[in-house]
C-alpha cells in the first residue's frame, strides 16, 4: 500500500503576534491595518466606519500596519 501525504495537512499557518488593545479596546494582531495620532492613539481601521476614518483623518491620523 502506497501513501501519499497531503502538504495541506502538514502546513500550519502561523498564529498573528498580539499586538495590543486599540482606544477602543479591540485587540490588534501583527498585519491589521490600524490608524495612528501623535505616535500613541491607535484604531483598528476594520473596527471604524467610513465617516470615523474621514474624521480621524482630517486629524492626522496615519495608516499603518500593526507589526
Amino acid at each position: 500500500m502506497t501513501y501519499i501525504e497531503n502538504p495541506m495537512v502538514r502546513w500550519k499557518e502561523k498564529e498573528p503576534k498580539f499586538f495590543g488593545e486599540d482606544a477602543l479596546g479591540n485587540e490588534v494582531f501583527e498585519g491589521d491595518e490600524i490608524l495612528v495620532i501623535d505616535d500613541e492613539v491607535f484604531f483598528r481601521k476594520e473596527d471604524l466606519s467610513y465617516d470615523a476614518i474621514q474624521i480621524l483623518d482630517m486629524f492626522s491620523a496615519e495608516e499603518k500596519v500593526a507589526e
